[in-house]
C-alpha cells in the first residue's frame, strides 16, 4: 500500500469487514501487535521510524478502537483534565502553573467541542448513567487532542452513531485537522454524503488490496473512468464500498469485459494508472525532502523542550515518574469519591475474610505443638457462633 498524508488533512479508510481497514490503521498507529510488517516496507513520520515512535514518541501517534472505554465514574471535566494533566509542556507561558495549563486547556477544548456542560456529569457506560454516546464519543475526540497527538487512527468510531451525530463527529476532527495541522484518518463502514465531502483524501481497500489512494472528490471518477456505473442517489462512500462487493457492483454498458474482477486485477489496475505514479513520485520527493531538511531532529527537539525537568529525554512521556505517580493517585481518589460502593466493600469483606481465617486459631493452647496444627471437625465446633455462618455462606 502506497500513499502520502499531509497533515492538516482528514483522511477515510473505506473497505467491507475483513478487508483490512483496521490492520491499516493499526499499521500506521504503531499498535502492530499481533501481526508482522515486511521488512522492506518504508514507513516514515516526517523522518522518523515506526521503532521511534513506538519507543520515544508513543503519545505523538494514537490508534483509537470501536468502543469508548472511559472510567465511568469519573466526570468529563475530571478524565480531561487527567489527559491534560499528563501532556502539560514545561515550555509553559511564564507565571502559568501545571494545574492552571491543564485547567485552561480542558475548558477550551470542552467548549470547542461543545461540552462545556457536561463538565460536573458523569462519563458514564452501558451500565452508569452519563453522558449520551455522541457526547462520549466527543470526550474521546477533545482526550486525544488534549494529548496533542499529530497522528490519529480512528477505527469505525461511528459505530453506534446516528447520522446526525457522526456527521458532527467527522466535523470535529476536521476542525482539529485544519487548526491544529493534526492527521487524522478514520475507518467508516457507513458513510453519508454530507460527511464524505468533509473527507480530503480516501482510501480503498479489496480484499487486503490497496485498490485507490487520492483526493476523496477524484475517486468517483476514477472508478467511473474505469466502467463501473453509479447508480442514481448512491452515495460516493456506498459506491466506492460497492466496488468490491461482486453482488453489488454494476459495469457500465460496454465494459462488461474489461473492468477488473479480482482484487489482484484492480491492484494491477490501480499500479498502472497515471494516479498512481503521480503519488509515488510525490512520496519520493517527500521523503528526500524530510531527510535534506532533518525534519526528526527538529522533531525530537521540540519533544525534548516540552518534557518535564526530570524526565529522561528518551521518554516517550512528558511528565516526570513523580508527577505521573501524583497524577495517577488524584485521579484514585477521584474514582474512590464517584463510586465508594466497590472500595467500602472491599474493606468490609477484607476485614470479614480475616475474621474468618483468625477464627481458626481460636482457643488454641499457647505451646509449641500449635505450630503443627491442623483444623479438624472437633477445632470447628470451637469456632465463635457468629463467625461460623459466615464462613458457612463463603464456602457455599
Amino acid at each position: 500500500m502506497d500513499a502520502l498524508i499531509k497533515a492538516g488533512t482528514l483522511t477515510v479508510v473505506l473497505g467491507r469487514p475483513g478487508a483490512g481497514c483496521s490492520t491499516l490503521l493499526k499499521t500506521i498507529g504503531a499498535q502492530t501487535h499481533g501481526f508482522k510488517i515486511d521488512k522492506d516496507s518504508v514507513i516514515s513520520y516526517d523522518g522518523l521510524s515506526p521503532h521511534d515512535i513506538e519507543k520515544h514518541f508513543r503519545g505523538e501517534v494514537v490508534f483509537s478502537a470501536e468502543l469508548d472505554y472511559h472510567f465511568p465514574h469519573l466526570t468529563v471535566g475530571q478524565t480531561l483534565e487527567f489527559a491534560s494533566a499528563l501532556r502539560t509542556p514545561q515550555n509553559r507561558p511564564s507565571g502559568i502553573t501545571r494545574e492552571q495549563y491543564a485547567k485552561h486547556m480542558t475548558q477550551v477544548y470542552m467548549a470547542t467541542y461543545g461540552l462545556s456542560h457536561t463538565y460536573n456529569t458523569k462519563v458514564g457506560n452501558d451500565f452508569v448513567r452519563g453522558v449520551s454516546g455522541g457526547e462520549r464519543k466527543r470526550v474521546s475526540i477533545a482526550e486525544v487532542t488534549l494529548c496533542g497527538s499529530s497522528i490519529q487512527c480512528w477505527d469505525n468510531a461511528t459505530r453506534g452513531l446516528d447520522a446526525a451525530t457522526a456527521l458532527e463527529f467527522i466535523k470535529a476532527l476536521k476542525t482539529s485537522a485544519m487548526v491544529l495541522e493534526t492527521t487524522p484518518l478514520i475507518a467508516i463502514y457507513q458513510c453519508s454524503q454530507d460527511a464524505y465531502d468533509l473527507f480530503d483524501n480516501v482510501v480503498v481497500l479489496y480484499e487486503g488490496y490497496q485498490i485507490f489512494y487520492g483526493s476523496a472528490s477524484r475517486a468517483k471518477g476514477y472508478f467511473e473512468r474505469m466502467g463501473w456505473q453509479c447508480p442514481p442517489r448512491q452515495t460516493t462512500a456506498d459506491f466506492l464500498t460497492s466496488i468490491t462487493s461482486p453482488a453489488e457492483r454494476v459495469p457500465r454498458p460496454g465494459f462488461e469485459h474489461k473492468v477488473p474482477l479480482t482484487p489482484q486485477e484492480f491492484s494491477e489496475y490501480w499500479k498502472k494508472s497515471p494516479e498512481y505514479h503521480d503519488m509515488i513520485q510525490e512520496v519520493d520527493l517527500y521523503i528526500d525532502n524530510a531527510k535534506k531538511i532533518n525534519t526528526a531532529f527538529e522533531y525530537k527537539a521540540a519533544h525534548n523542550a516540552k518534557q518535564a525537568n526530570h524526565a529522561r529525554p528518551g521518554s516517550s512521556f512528558t511528565v516526570s515518574y513523580t508527577m505521573q505517580v501524583k497524577t495517577i493517585m488524584k485521579r484514585n481518589i477521584w474514582k474512590i469519591k464517584g463510586d465508594p460502593s466497590i472500595t467500602i466493600f472491599s474493606v468490609i469483606s477484607n476485614v470479614i475474610m480475616g475474621l474468618i481465617l483468625s477464627s481458626l486459631f481460636y482457643n488454641l493452647s499457647a505451646t509449641t505443638g500449635t505450630f503443627y496444627y491442623q483444623v479438624s471437625l472437633k477445632n470447628i465446633k470451637s469456632l465463635p457462633y457468629t463467625i461460623l455462618p459466615l464462613m458457612l455462606l463463603l464456602l457455599s
